[in-house]
């Protein structure tokens, strides 16, 4: 097996990501988890997506679909 180096090099100095675009990645994805029919993660990602700001996730919406 060859060693082979990241093609993807490390940033020089610390990536500031806004908390914003962060729990709108999360929405984004268990948008996706929901659609693809991965029930429970879609739960998880909203529910992680909602603590971010400390908020109760709206989980009426998630009693229709029961967790797989």
């Amino acid at each position: 097996m060859s060693n082979q180096t990241s093609a993807i090099a490390a940033p020089s100095h610390p990536v500031t990501v806004s908390p914003l675009m962060l729990a709108d990645r999360l929405l984004g994805l268990a948008q996706d988890a929901d659609q693809a029919g991965l029930r429970r993660p879609a739960a998880d990602l909203m529910r992680l997506a909602f603590a971010m700001y400390d908020e109760k996730p709206f989980t009426s919406a998630w009693r229709a679909h029961p967790s797989a």
